[in-house]
């Protein structure tokens, strides 16, 4: 792993749990449409403070606790969360991702896209046969949600109690 305290990669699963427990009550309720991939949210959040390696560790660590709150296939989600990361490696070179806007539209992409490949999966899955034609639509509600708390929020989930030491100041 990274030299960041055990603690700090303890809590960041912790809070994942948590946060994806909340968004499963969230879906439950009658605004269930509006509910934000908080995983993204949290992901966003730290991308913005940590190295590419811890960057990857903590998609890796996210993607764990979804898997054990959601009925995606496993193998898409971490593929889903990687892939989120590198994109945002790949993009931060030509666009400044600290921008409030630009962290909004990129969760709300990511979040559309991200919901679209795990119903594709999941529709895989299902019909081992290929792509089901009764594949669900955009999830345009949970796209907007992500990016009101992408922008709403911020980096404030890379501040989340114990997640500090894994920001860049503390080593590789």
């Amino acid at each position: 792993m990274t030299r960041a305290p055990l603690f700090a990669w303890a809590c960041l699963v912790v809070w994942a749990v948590w946060l994806f427990a909340l968004q499963g009550l969230w879906a439950t309720s009658r605004f269930g449409a509006w509910v934000p991939d908080v995983g993204l949210v949290l992901l966003l959040g730290l991308i913005l403070r940590v190295t590419p390696r811890r960057a990857r560790w903590a998609a890796v660590w996210i993607a764990v606790a979804r898997i054990a709150f959601g009925a995606d296939p496993p193998v898409a989600v971490l593929a889903g969360y990687l892939g989120f990361v590198g994109f945002c490696r790949a993009l931060r070179g030509a666009v400044e991702l600290e921008r409030p806007l630009v962290r909004a539209v990129l969760g709300g992409l990511g979040a559309a896209l991200l919901a679209f490949f795990w119903t594709a999966a999941r529709e895989i899955e299902i019909d081992r046969h290929g792509v089901s034609p009764h594949l669900q639509g955009f999830y345009w509600q949970s796209a907007a949600a992500t990016a009101l708390a992408a922008l709403l929020l911020g980096a404030l989930p890379a501040r989340l109690p114990g997640l500090v030491p894994l920001w860049k100041r503390r080593g590789p």
